[in-house]
């Protein structure tokens, strides 16, 4: 069985699960272990859903955020993927049973996807309007500035 960090990556750093539990992911084609995972609970989800709430309402980021920043974190998220494509994807197909060509092709999918919305993120900043997502209109975004929801 593989060993990896057994945390929670929350507010930017890994901790443990606050009830502290793991769960087993099996390999779907040998139904053997692949490794242990922190097992998330409903109090670490409402500690992470508070973290995220706390950044976007943040002066450095969020709401307050220019397109430039956005495109710069996504930029690195597809130059991070990207260096790592190989190890992704062998993981992505162990844990998903998934060809070794198919989960590579995703990697390569995720990087283009972290391109095209830095891209869109810097051209389109302070804009609200309906953009192609090089598909010829077959699928489309639309991008809209505004808060969505209501935080109690």
């Amino acid at each position: 069985m593989t060993t990896y960090k057994n945390q929670l990556f929350i507010n930017g750093r890994f901790v443990a699960p606050i009830l502290g539990g793991t769960y087993t992911t099996l390999n779907p084609a040998t139904n053997l272990p692949i490794c242990e995972v922190a097992n998330g609970t409903k109090e670490d989800v409402d500690v992470a859903v508070q973290a995220a709430r706390e950044c976007l309402e943040s002066a450095q980021w969020g709401y307050k955020s220019t397109g430039k920043q956005r495109a710069e974190v996504l930029n690195k998220l597809g130059e991070l993927i990207g260096g790592r494509q190989q190890e992704l994807a062998a993981l992505d197909s162990l844990e998903q049973g998934k060809p070794m060509r198919e989960a590579l092709a995703d990697m390569g999918d995720a990087v283009a996807a972290c391109a095209h919305f830095a891209k869109l993120a810097e051209e389109r900043d302070g804009t609200s309007e309906v953009v192609d997502n090089g598909t010829d209109g077959a699928f489309v975004t639309t991008i809209v500035l505004e808060p969505i929801g209501e935080w109690r």
